[in-house]
């Protein structure tokens, strides 16, 4: 807030407006913070300390002391987000921040490196990720073991893919081998991404033959905590897998994270080039053997746009998924991509909130007040639910009468 109300570029009135709520929160905290010290609360400090930026966010949160001076330094430079990742992780891994046991420098890198990329605005880095621990290849030789937690859920799935990627970078920086899987722990991700769907549900469709590919040539273990009582009936009892019940986070990760987005975090992989996945070009290859194409469609949080591509070459495939589970009783307003379908001019306002979508009344009117204030509506894309709210700033609705008319209401 001080970057804010110091800007040269804003006017008198709006820097008075800046320079009075950073007046008032310091007042605020400090009210706090004598309230605290008489003791009479759990901890004797404010939990929640002020961010300014990005940089303040990661080491309130995650840590190491020093962090957020480093990612400005490396923000100075015009590193992308990503690849500001990628340097916090090695300067955690090579002693530079902190010093720690292998182990307890992995989990740190992974947890700071994953809070640069999410911004640190989830649970993710903290929530998401259960443990990391260095288990043993049936070798002797050790690997790196993720285990991810239901929370992951909330970095998206561009940002759950990166984890993977920055977990093994983590790895190589370590001097730590690849995880070398067995047939049984191959199989029983395939098992479990299936009954996994079935419970609860997974964004993108996948198949077994891209599933069993990405699980042999996985560099880390993607496991995590049970997340729901129902148990696996094949592969069970694994030594290196300690529960038999479904591991929600690891599946999230890998089927929607790693396999479902295969695409764009290759863009990723080229872009920070990552030695050590050119199995993923393979991958990418067995995916659009199945004629599928909904897993570069689906946007992302934390997507980066592709200056290389080009817009005028790009071939749009409608999108099933909205549809895919609807409810008997139900309107569908259009079929996925239908020409002369039903259309929304988006709108945005103080009433729309993160999860809203701005629509203009008259369309309300037109739908017989089906589309009110609170509906929860899908769209083909970006595929995601969103609440309806009023906005009569935006144009209002085209619509095609019975006789052949088109006007504006």
């Amino acid at each position: 807030m001080n970057k804010i109300s110091q800007n040269n570029h804003l006017s008198i009135s709006i820097q008075a407006y800046f320079n009075d709520l950073n007046k008032q929160l310091k007042k605020i905290y400090s009210v706090a913070s004598k309230a605290r010290r008489k003791g009479l609360d759990p901890v004797p400090e404010v939990e929640i300390p002020i961010a300014k930026d990005i940089a303040d966010r990661v080491e309130g949160l995650i840590g190491p002391d020093g962090v957020g001076k480093k990612i400005r330094e490396y923000e100075r430079n015009n590193m992308s987000r990503e690849q500001v990742a990628f340097k916090i992780a090695g300067d955690i891994c090579l002693g530079k921040l902190v010093q720690g046991t292998k182990e307890e420098l992995a989990e740190l890198a992974i947890r700071s490196s994953l809070a640069v990329i999410t911004e640190s605005i989830t649970a993710a880095p903290i929530e998401g990720i259960a443990k990391v621990k260095i288990k043993q290849n049936d070798d002797g030789s050790e690997y790196l073991a993720v285990y991810y937690a239901g929370p992951i859920r909330s970095a998206g799935g561009t940002a759950a893919g990166m984890s993977v990627l920055l977990a093994d970078y983590v790895r190589k920086t370590l001097g730590i081998s690849r995880y070398r899987p067995n047939q049984r722990e191959v199989e029983r991700y395939i098992e479990e991404l299936e009954l996994y769907n079935r419970v609860s549900h997974l964004q993108l469709p996948t198949t077994k033959e891209e599933q069993r590919f990405a699980a042999q040539n996985l560099p880390i273990e993607i496991t995590g905590e049970p997340t729901d009582k129902v148990e696996v009936s094949g592969n069970r009892d694994l030594k290196r897998i300690e529960t038999n019940r479904l591991r929600g986070g690891a599946c999230l990760v890998f089927n929607d994270g790693l396999v479902g987005r295969s695409k764009k975090l290759q863009r990723r992989i080229l872009e920070s080039k990552l030695d050590g996945w050119e199995w993923f070009q393979e991958l990418i290859k067995i995916h659009e053997g199945t004629g599928t194409h909904i897993n570069e469609d689906v946007p992302d949080e934390y997507d980066i746009k592709d200056d290389s591509e080009n817009e005028e070459e790009l071939e749009i495939h409608s999108d099933e998924g909205y549809i895919k589970d609807v409810i008997a009783g139900r309107p569908v307003f259009a079929h996925p991509s239908e020409i002369g379908g039903f259309r929304i001019r988006y709108g945005r306002s103080r009433t729309t909130g993160l999860a809203g979508m701005g629509i203009h009344p008259a369309l309300m009117g037109l739908t017989d007040d089906f589309l009110a204030c609170g509906t929860h509506v899908r769209t083909e894309r970006p595929g995601k639910g969103a609440i309806v709210m009023p906005v009569d700033s935006i144009h209002p609705p085209i619509v095609k009468l019975k006789n052949g008319d088109v006007l504006k209401v």
